[in-house]
Formats: structure tokens, sequence, C-alpha cells
């Protein structure tokens, strides 16, 4: 080999070195940031996936939440439901007690609501049709003249005082207790 060769076959195996080296540099970096990259991939996706079950979670408990809430509600509306039913049951048996349970209520009633003083009630006309005679004295009793007026209630009675008049309905008496009869029905069926 000549000078001339030599020279150029040593700038040649410089240059593959250098090459060389450039190319394992080039392949080092390269290598570096694609695990870099990765990493960082790999860190993003994770936090997404927690981001995405903290998200998943937290509509599962809101799903939950508002799902517990309906069932309250529904449970709370049939219960409300239950009560007025009770309610107008226990109104309507009044209406139906035979002839002598009827009038001993309504004489209690008097009893508790009726003045010292004298009066008139007016009672339904079915009432009036088939009022007793213990009834009787105790109007009489409570110095209370039997109106010819035909009381426009379910049952009970109407007292009047001049001007003033006491409805003494069962409806109106229902309606007046509604919350204290609907709490006692609501400890004897719920509690």
């Amino acid at each position: 080999m000549t000078g001339l060769e030599k020279i150029i076959e040593h700038i040649r195996q410089d240059s593959d070195v250098a090459a060389g080296k450039i190319i394992s540099d080039t392949q080092a970096e390269i290598d570096e940031t694609l695990a870099k990259a990765r990493k960082e991939c790999d860190e993003l996706s994770k936090k997404l996936s927690d981001k995405t079950q903290a998200e998943l979670a937290l509509a599962k408990s809101r799903g939950e939440s508002a799902a517990a809430l309906a069932k309250r509600k529904k449970l709370l509306a049939a219960r409300q439901e239950i009560i007025t039913e009770t309610l107008e049951s226990a109104r309507k048996s009044l209406l139906e007690l035979p002839d002598g349970e009827y009038f001993d209520m309504l004489t209690k009633m008097l009893d508790k609501y009726a003045l010292k003083e004298p009066g008139n009630i007016v009672l339904t006309k079915k009432d009036k049709d088939r009022i007793s005679s213990g009834f009787k004295a105790a109007l009489e009793s409570k110095k209370l003249t039997l109106s010819d007026k035909d009381a426009k209630i379910d049952g009970g009675f109407l007292l009047e005082y001049g001007d003033i008049e006491e409805n003494c309905s069962f409806e109106a008496l229902f309606e007046a207790e509604k919350e204290e009869l609907q709490d006692t029905i609501k400890d004897l069926l719920f509690e």
C-alpha cells in the first residue's frame, strides 16, 4: 500500500470510528428520550386512570345517594298514604258505629265541647232520625235545644251559641288533631 492509500485508509477508519461514535451517541440519546417519553406516558396514563377511577367512584356514590334518596321519598310517600288512609278509615268507622255507640260517643263529645250556657245543637238529618233518648237527655242536661236545621256535615254536630258556631263534625275534629293523629298512627305502624 502506498502512502496515499494508507492516509486514505486511516482517514476512512477515523471517519468510521467518528461516525460510529456519532451513531452510538445519537442512538443513546434516542433511547434516553424514548425511555423518558415512555416514563412520562406511563405517569400520565396512571394519572388519567386514577382520575377516571375517582370520577367513576364519585359518579357511583352520587348514583347510590340519588337512589337512596328516591327510595326514602317513595317510602315516605307510601307511609303518608297509609297514614292518610288509616285516618280516613277511622273517620268512616265512626259514621258506621251502631246507633247506641254512636250517640254515646256524641255524648262524650258534648261533655268536652258544650259550654255551660243555653245553645242549639245542629245534627245531620240522618242523626235526627235515629236520635236516642239518652242523647236527648244529655242535650237537656247541657241546656241545648235541637235545631230544626240540618247540618251539612258527615257526622258529629254543630253547636250554636248566639253568633258563635262550634264545628264539632268528625271532619273538623280530625283536621284539628291531624298532626297528633298522624304521629300516633306512625308510631303504631312504623316504630
